[in-house]
């Protein structure tokens, strides 16, 4: 009898002790790949859009969903654009154009060329969140962007419009001026982004 208590003893004892080295490992694993996740719902109760941060609070991955719960995007931004340092934009002088739209000049030309909305631009840009995190790089694809600027959104539209051809700036734009509360791409829903433009041509 003894012998059966002195075996159940050490077999909870090793159950107690394989217990807490489990939570130590698991603690170990969360404070090491842990993620700040945030999530984002449809209406209907239906995931929207998934956000991971690392614990430096810079995005791992985005994915978004459509209202049926079909996965339309997964980004993984531990891949994207990783040998880009982040940006420090905390001191950088803005200058306001209008309410959530601000600019940073770094060189003005001498021109007569307008840009409007209906204006065709060719531009390279660079494209990041607040925290200085890149997203977008037309630089790096070698291939710069060329549009009719009213098919941007309202933000950038105003930001470049403050430009000439030849001049490079940084454009902040506020997420009432840009997505809003809805993701787009491998943007989330409620984000201020910076881009770092340089404005080729206007017809």
């Amino acid at each position: 009898m003894n012998g059966i208590i002195n075996n159940k003893e050490q077999t909870k004892l090793y159950s107690s002790k394989m217990k807490k080295l489990l939570s130590a490992l698991f603690f170990i694993t969360i404070s090491i790949y842990g993620q700040e996740v945030k999530k984002f719902s449809y209406p209907n109760g239906q995931i929207k859009s998934e956000v991971a941060y690392d614990k430096d609070h810079v995005i791992t991955k985005y994915s978004q969903w459509d209202q049926y719960g079909n996965l339309l995007s997964i980004e993984d931004f531990s891949k994207l654009y990783k040998e880009y340092p982040k940006k420090d934009f905390s001191k950088i002088n803005w200058k306001s154009v209008t309410d959530g739209v601000f600019i940073y000049q770094f060189n003005k030309k001498d021109t007569n060329v307008v840009v409007n909305d209906s204006s065709f631009v060719v531009l390279n840009y660079q494209c990041y969140f607040a925290n200085g995190q890149m997203l977008d790089n037309s630089f790096a694809r070698g291939c710069p962007m060329q549009t009719q600027l009213n098919y941007m959104m309202k933000g950038f539209i105003i930001g470049i419009k403050q430009m000439k051809p030849g001049e490079t700036a940084l454009i902040k734009i506020d997420p009432k001026m840009a997505y809003g509360d809805s993701p787009s791409g491998n943007v989330p829903a409620n984000s201020t982004l910076i881009y770092l433009v340089e404005l080729l041509s206007v017809n």
